[in-house]
């Protein structure tokens, strides 16, 4: 239905997003095939429209689908792209995403320094920009690239500085949720 609503505005970027929200469903479900004809839409609609905004999250969400389905070489062609639209729009919140999607892919594929570029640049940006979610997880790639490089103690690290960040995010998001309860709460009680 959001697809519908979306095509009768004929705004490209949100029949875009709507094809991405779909594939997002399916893949969910590892469905992976059907994902990806949805994700393929979504860019040919940005491409066609010469919309650039979106484009970096789509070869990214395409570049998932690839990885669900083994297909790695593919993979990697559409997370390498997805860096390079983030670059070509400067979107620093996408380019320290495609960054790390780089690290993991690189990780599958048993290429450690190529996971090590990628994952440090990631990680730097996030730190920069304040992105706690992707400092969170380029650390628990850094721990597990310190692993296969046979630094336990350095994996270690990463490791539980990850878990602690894990947690106090864990923590902010069940006491924002909890403050949106107390406040309808208190909202209902007056009505």
């Amino acid at each position: 239905e959001a697809l519908y609503v979306a095509m009768n505005t004929e705004d490209f970027d949100l029949i875009a997003y709507s094809y991405s929200n779909i594939g997002n469903c399916y893949e969910s479900k590892n469905e992976f095939q059907v994902a990806l004809n949805n994700y393929l839409k979504a860019k040919e609609l940005l491409i066609n429209n010469n919309s650039r905004r979106s484009l970096s999250f789509v070869l990214s969400r395409i570049g998932s689908a690839y990885t669900g389905m083994l297909e790695m070489d593919s993979a990697l062609v559409n997370y390498q792209y997805s860096l390079q639209s983030a670059i070509d729009i400067n979107n620093k919140n996408r380019i320290a995403i495609a960054n790390y999607d780089l690290s993991k892919i690189y990780l599958k594929l048993n290429e450690v320094d190529s996971a090590f570029k990628y994952s440090t640049a990631s990680y730097n940006q996030s730190v920069e920009f304040g992105y706690s979610n992707q400092i969170k997880d380029n650390k628990f790639v850094l721990a597990e690239i310190a692993e296969r490089r046979g630094q336990t103690a350095l994996a270690l690290k990463y490791y539980k500085s990850a878990c602690a960040l894990k947690d106090s995010l864990f923590n902010k998001e069940k006491a924002a949720r909890f403050t949106d309860l107390q406040i309808k709460y208190n909202l209902d009680q007056k009505l």
